[in-house]
């Protein structure tokens, strides 16, 4: 009997011995797959938040190109981006994005700071450089096709507009907007015509998803 009981601990031990010896195999080609497959996803994530800039925008990101501000506030004087930051009490910048604002086939630099709302626009004309400071919730969001969403009076007016720029100037058109009146009921508008809601909610629903922006390290 006790002979009969050794042989089976003994054969039990084997086969987890062999057990233990095939396990290191499996977890390794486990561990190879999920080594691959994190590797891949972070090097996707990587490049999905990196956006390569010409080299004369990545100079104005460093302030090593100036450019020229509109006359209302600074004057219509060549400043740099530090100089912006300095003087108009911007945190660092956030992030940045390249989209074609005006539909000239030509992309425009669109720069995000840390704590507000503030987008500053880089228009290259030839050999000039324009900036377009967009204040706070002037441009909450900016859309693929160049259009941006905005509101102001606390909130009550809401719209979509598109821009061309002239030098310094910038002339706005704005595509659609609601307004809440003061008793609470709201006005549509599409192409700076009055509307019923649901042109109104036809013409919005057609806006272009959201740019993608890459963060400035």
């Amino acid at each position: 009997m006790r002979k009969w009981l050794a042989a089976m601990l003994c054969a039990v031990l084997l086969l987890s011995l062999c057990g233990c010896n095939n396990a290191p195999d499996a977890v390794g080609d486990g561990g190879g797959t999920t080594t691959t497959t994190s590797t891949t996803t972070t090097s996707t994530t990587t490049q999905s938040n990196k956006i390569d800039l010409p080299t004369d925008f990545l100079a104005v990101l460093q302030s090593q190109q100036t450019f020229v501000m509109d006359k209302v506030f600074f004057n219509g004087e060549a400043i740099t981006l530090s100089n912006l930051l300095g003087r108009y009490h911007l945190d660092a910048i956030d992030r940045y994005t390249m989209v074609d604002m005006d539909a000239d086939n030509v992309p425009e630099l669109v720069i995000a700071f840390c704590s507000q709302d503030d987008k500053l626009v880089i228009k290259k004309d030839g050999n000039n450089y324009y900036g377009h400071l967009y204040g706070m919730r002037g441009m909450y969001q900016l859309n693929q096709d160049g259009s941006y969403h905005w509101n102001s009076n606390a909130g009550k007016i809401h719209g979509c507009s598109r821009v061309q720029f002239d030098g310094t100037r910038r002339i706005e058109t704005d595509l659609w907007w609601e307004e809440l009146k003061e008793d609470d009921t709201f006005r549509f508008f599409v192409d700076g015509k009055a509307v019923t809601e649901d042109v109104y909610l036809a013409a919005s629903a057609v806006a272009a998803p959201e740019v993608a922006w890459a963060d400035w390290e």
